[in-house]
C-alpha cells in the first residue's frame, strides 16, 4: 500500500479551492478521482462533482508532495 493525496481544484463562486484527500491505497490516480467523483447532469453537460462543488481539475501527489500518476 502507499500513501496517496488526491488534490481537487473546486469552483466556489467566484474563486477556486485545492481539496486534499489522503488514500492508503495501490489505486492509480485515475481509478481514485473516478471512485471519489460523481458527475451530474446540469442542462446539457455532464460535471465532476465533490462536496457539492464542480471539480474543474486534479492530480495526485505521494506524501512528499511529488507528482503521482
Amino acid at each position: 500500500m502507499k500513501v496517496v493525496y488526491l488534490v481537487l481544484a473546486l469552483l466556489t463562486g467566484e474563486s477556486y479551492v485545492l481539496d486534499k484527500v489522503k488514500f492508503e491505497t495501490t489505486l492509480t490516480c485515475d481509478e481514485i478521482f473516478d471512485s471519489l467523483i460523481k458527475f451530474k447532469q446540469i442542462g446539457i453537460r455532464k460535471y465532476p462533482i465533490y462536496k457539492n462543488k464542480v471539480a474543474f481539475a486534479h492530480w495526485c501527489e505521494d506524501d512528499k508532495g511529488n507528482y503521482v500518476r
